[in-house]
């Protein structure tokens, strides 16, 4: 009986000497597959082109208005009158400025037009069609100023923009450089009518004069 118990020890002793050696080589041949280390793995160089982004000029934001309707129209109309119409000024020989105003107390709304100047004829104005307008208008405590460009080219109204920007702000005195500007394209003026017919027809339509009693 202790043969055979002898025997069975000697038989497991060896099986389990068996598989401790297949999973030790087992275990060895695995951890010779092991993954590669990848901080030693040099990755191909990759160059991005360069782009370059188109250049944007944002359009110059407007000044805050200073004063009211009428205080704006006033220092509008002086840097206007002595800037662009003065002695040196772009616009005096082809241009001609016109204002209205209404007075404080009926809110003091205002109007700027620069016309072109149209050769002169007899009985016809002068005042051409419009080249730039600013319009004042009351808002609040303060006034509203709206600029509006007809006949300028962007360079030249943008400057005259910046004008009324920094005198409707409460600035005065004239930017420097100035701008130079175009004058308008001139078309002929028609011929006189004739003198003869004119006097006759004034002489049919005459009006009787009002008594002066």
């Amino acid at each position: 009986m202790a043969t055979v118990r002898a025997f069975v020890n000697f038989s497991l002793a060896t099986m389990l000497a068996l598989v401790s050696l297949g999973c030790a080589g087992s275990g060895g041949e695995t951890g010779g597959l092991g993954l590669p280390d990848l901080s030693k793995v040099a990755l191909p160089a990759v160059e991005l082109p360069k782009v370059e982004l188109p250049k944007v000029e944002l359009p110059q934001a407007s000044r805050p208005v200073v004063g009211s309707p009428t205080e704006v129209y006033t220092r509008v109309a002086q840097g206007a009158l002595s800037c662009w119409f003065g002695a040196s000024g772009p616009l005096k020989a082809s241009y001609i400025y016109n204002a209205e105003a209404e007075s404080p107390s009926r809110g003091g709304k205002a109007e700027i037009v620069v016309h072109e100047r149209k050769p002169p004829a007899p009985g016809l104005d002068i005042r051409g069609p419009r080249a730039l307008k600013v319009d004042i208008q009351p808002e609040g405590e303060t006034a509203k100023v709206v600029f509006e460009n007809y006949k300028f080219s962007a360079e030249v109204a943008q400057s005259f923009h910046s004008d009324v920007d920094r005198w409707a702000s409460g600035e005065t005195g004239c930017s420097s450089p100035g701008t130079a500007v175009a004058a308008p394209a001139q078309t002929t003026a028609p011929p006189p009518q004739n003198q003869s017919k004119q006097s006759a027809k004034s002489s049919k339509q005459t009006p009787r004069a009002a008594s002066t009693k």
